[in-house]
């Protein structure tokens, strides 16, 4: 029989073969990536939120530098308005934080100008404001909606903020250095944003604890204006150094 009326089928099957190979490579090819990026999503979102993070923080300490700017020297931990308020609650836990003060510099002048620094931060008089989100105080993990923030401060004791007006000072005037000494601490234990509910420092007392729990580190802010990541394993001497602000140390070698 001629070849013409029997054509040859084995250039067809090659040439199927050929294609069902092809397409499974770029199949396998396509669920090897999706597998991946499966396995990669979680970190590829944390880093983004990290660094979302780090920026409202930064937005934040640029802010406290602005109210720096205007006022010649760093707000107290709880608003008195550099000590011109004098009859303010008596109970520090129904004072109105160091964050009221520093609204007009972050943006939310209509929020500071709601506020009256004499009354409690959970009264009926502040409550409309204070029951309200603010961005920058806000960690971006938890949405636009939380009105409680890790953003904290280290106040009195040698620390660099301090209730006492005559002892505040401007960054540069830093004896230990601005870039050697913590301004805010990214806090485990979130507060409401307007309550003052800090962490008064004791030279020889324990530690808060700092950072998300998920994480292994934790994020300051220095008092020239830098973002820090620093590990939660620094030691307790290390940290100190860099919470004082005139104790003379050098941060250790873990900073």
């Amino acid at each position: 029989m001629s070849t013409e009326d029997d054509p040859d089928p084995k250039p067809k099957s090659r040439w199927l073969y050929r294609l069902c190979v092809t397409l499974g490579v770029i199949g396998c090819t396509i669920g090897l990536c999706s597998g991946l990026f499966f396995l990669m999503a979680p970190t590829i979102r944390g880093n983004a939120d990290y660094l979302s993070f780090k920026g409202t923080m930064k937005q934040l300490t640029l802010g406290v530098h602005n109210y720096n700017d205007s006022n010649g020297t760093l707000p107290g931990p709880f608003d008195d308005r550099n000590g011109r308020v004098t009859e303010i609650p008596q109970d520090p836990r129904r004072r109105l934080s160091w964050r009221a003060a520093v609204l007009p510099f972050v943006e939310e002048d209509g929020v500071f100008r709601m506020l009256d620094p004499s009354q409690p931060w959970d009264g009926s008089v502040n409550s409309p404001a204070t029951s309200l989100a603010i961005r920058p105080y806000t960690d971006p993990a938890d949405g636009r909606t939380s009105t409680h923030t890790p953003f904290r401060v280290f106040h009195d004791n040698g620390a660099l903020w301090d209730t006492d007006p005559k002892n505040r000072i401007p960054p540069d005037k830093i004896p230990d250095g601005a870039s050697n000494t913590i301004l805010i601490a990214e806090s485990t234990v979130q507060v409401p944003w307007a309550q003052f509910n800090e962490h008064p420092f004791d030279p020889n007392g324990s530690l808060p604890e700092l950072g998300r729990a998920s994480r292994n580190t934790f994020l300051v802010a220095m008092a020239d204006g830098s973002v820090r990541v620093v590990k939660k394993s620094v030691s307790a001497n290390t940290l100190r150094a860099a919470i004082t602000r005139d104790g003379g140390e050098s941060l250790g070698p873990d900073w």
